[in-house]
């Protein structure tokens, strides 16, 4: 079976903390999606990695979004979950975020790689 983070580039921590926020049953009035976005752009979390939305999602139930100027289809962007990552000032620590629609499909894969993420990056 395919697997793997798909990496832009692995950041370096200090003792990070792991937050993930997640869209679907359990994002009551969105506060969870809407959280992790604010502390995205509170902190100027940078976007490091994501985890490939074919494997873990059914697109009848998460439509991909698309781009579409003058008619002509420019892009298409299927679900995913995306990891960040953020330097705190005067702090030990460093932040992690995850941002993802829950999976439809192979929930202990997706599990199992958010968590190889935590704990390469040293998340305790």
């Amino acid at each position: 079976m395919e697997t793997g983070i798909q990496v832009l580039e692995w950041p370096t921590l200090r003792f990070p903390l792991f937050i993930a926020g997640f869209d679907g049953w359990g994002n009551a009035l969105d506060v969870s999606k809407v959280m992790i976005s604010y502390l995205i752009r509170k902190l100027e979390a940078r976007k490091f990695a994501h985890l490939p939305g074919e494997l873990f999602y059914r697109f009848d139930d998460a439509r991909p979004w698309v781009d579409i100027e003058d008619g002509e289809l420019r892009s298409i962007e299927p679900p995913k979950g995306e990891f960040f990552a953020a330097s705190i000032p005067n702090s030990k620590h460093d932040i992690i975020l995850f941002r993802a629609q829950e999976p439809h499909l192979r929930w202990s894969t997706f599990v199992q790689e958010v968590l190889n993420v935590c704990k390469d990056l040293g998340v305790s």
